[in-house]
């Protein structure tokens, strides 16, 4: 099954989704120690297979995509682009509720984390595509980072993420784990 995304400027965003975004990546680059301007976000929405063909058609050259299409049985909350050792992207849907779109941006950013270190070194630097196994343990890794970046986030004196919405956001995670294993992610 195919999902076509394009992508929309910051400029259009609802402001509130922008804030929980700054303050998760503020937070959680310097968690992770990545320097938070190497990290760049992208918004994406969801489209047509049509608008998708129309807007990469009518890009400038040198322009980079203006839509993509993604190959998945639900669709995409968001996605690390890791473009070299010193910058990466996190593309995030504009369409998701602040609490989604914050947890989203701590897992995506625990990706980047992840691919600059050793923790999925032997499987990235060979060349090795990775095993369903490994690639789980990658994700429950950015679940569970995810989870403790929004308390960590919400237990300061003035979030923008709720404790009600970090606790919400426990459910959804095991909801998407039992998901990956009932489909052979």
């Amino acid at each position: 099954m195919s999902n076509s995304y394009k992508f929309v400027r910051e400029d259009s965003i609802k402001p509130e989704l922008v804030t929980a975004v700054r303050e998760v990546l503020d937070y959680c680059c310097q968690d992770l120690g990545l320097p938070r301007s190497s990290v760049t976000v992208r918004w994406f929405e969801d489209c047509t297979a049509i608008e998708c063909l129309y807007a990469n058609a009518t890009k400038t050259d040198g322009e980079p995509l203006r839509a993509f299409t993604q190959d998945a049985a639900k669709p995409l909350a968001g996605m690390a682009a890791h473009q070299s050792a010193k910058s990466a992207e996190i593309w995030l849907d504009s369409r998701r509720s602040p609490a989604v779109v914050a947890e989203t941006a701590a897992h995506e950013l625990r990706h980047v984390w992840q691919h600059r270190t050793d923790f999925c070194a032997a499987a990235s630097h060979s060349g090795l595509t990775l095993t369903a196994f490994a690639q789980d343990r990658l994700e429950d890794d950015a679940d569970s980072y995810a989870e403790r970046a929004l308390r960590a986030i919400a237990a300061a004196s003035t979030p923008t993420i709720s404790r009600e919405r970090v606790l919400a956001s426990r459910a959804r995670q095991a909801m998407a784990k039992s998901y990956r294993y009932r489909v052979g992610w």
